[in-house]
């Protein structure tokens, strides 16, 4: 049986954001994820140079969207089954991240060895925590 404290916290917590996964998702592939990469790696180009980037740039979102799919689809399943059986935010979204962020570990790696697959995981690794602090769990 629930006790009544724990279905008063769940009334307080209020509906489950059904869309905490996408918007994290997009704002980390879109947005942080590729925007620390060109802010990094191409912050010493010259402005001819810099063009190039832009090409890249939408070429490094596509692939981000595209290779990313497998890690989204278990971080959104995981999502579910974490919103039914755990009420923390922070625990939550811990979790989700360490999954996400093995995710991109391991898809870097498939993808390419050495120190610049490293350095990927790192601005997606941050990108992700950052788009976790961004948008909430649960909304009133």
């Amino acid at each position: 049986m629930i006790e009544e404290s724990t279905i008063k916290n769940l009334t307080e917590l209020g509906k489950v954001n059904k869309f905490y996964t996408i918007e994290t998702w997009v704002v980390t592939v879109i947005i942080i994820g590729p925007a620390l990469n060109f802010l990094f790696d191409y912050s010493h180009l010259i402005d001819s140079e810099i063009i190039d980037g832009y090409g890249a740039l939408r070429l490094f979102i596509f692939f981000g969207l595209l290779f990313s799919l497998p890690t989204f689809l278990i971080y959104h399943l995981y999502f579910k089954s974490l919103t039914r059986k755990l009420y923390s935010s922070l625990r939550i979204k811990t979790v989700l991240n360490i999954i996400a962020i093995l995710g991109a570990f391991i898809t870097f790696q498939i993808m390419g060895e050495g120190v610049e697959s490293i350095v990927i995981t790192l601005y997606y690794s941050i990108g992700i925590t950052i788009s976790s602090l961004l948008f909430k769990i649960y909304k009133k």
